[in-house]
């Protein structure tokens, strides 16, 4: 299923069509902003992933060897307040906020309000999970309430 973007003001699309050009050209000085972001709601993970730089660093805590190098040692959830500043810079360029990278975005408590804020900003956005936690029928009521979901399937 495709994502179905719902950004309706010109100027998001003139910054999609120019930063497309910026990059096709090899422009060495850009003036658009970024039409899509990754933000990690939360920089933690329960699992020890042998592959993953965070899974690796809980690896490392677990078996409590100091010789081992670590990742980053403070790690963190993204706050409301810095969710908010983001968006009042770029939400109105924005088409997609990715929730993921090396944490488990379930983690966060707020991930629902993030997903709610951008819906309400016309911005799609995308939840990869381990899916490793376990959610009670609220937690993923608050999830699924405020999603965007695609009115049809575009193949």
């Amino acid at each position: 299923m495709a994502l179905a973007f719902k950004k309706r003001n010109r100027s998001a699309f003139t910054n999609f069509l120019r930063s497309k050009y910026e990059m096709l050209t090899a422009a060495e000085k850009v003036s658009t902003l970024p039409y899509y972001i990754s933000l990690d709601p939360s920089d933690t993970c329960q699992l020890l992933c042998p592959t993953c730089p965070t899974g690796i660093e809980n690896e490392s805590k677990k078996q409590k060897n100091a010789l081992t190098t670590l990742y980053r040692s403070d790690r963190k959830k993204l706050s409301l307040e810095l969710f908010d500043s983001v968006l009042e810079e770029l939400a109105d360029q924005l088409f997609l906020i990715m929730f993921y990278n090396y944490g488990e975005p379930l983690l966060n408590p707020r991930l629902h309000e993030f997903i709610a804020k951008a819906t309400d900003r016309d911005i799609a956005t995308e939840v990869h999970s381990n899916l490793s936690l376990p959610l009670s029928d609220q937690r993923i009521e608050q999830l699924l309430k405020r999603w965007d979901w695609p009115t049809q399937r575009i193949d």
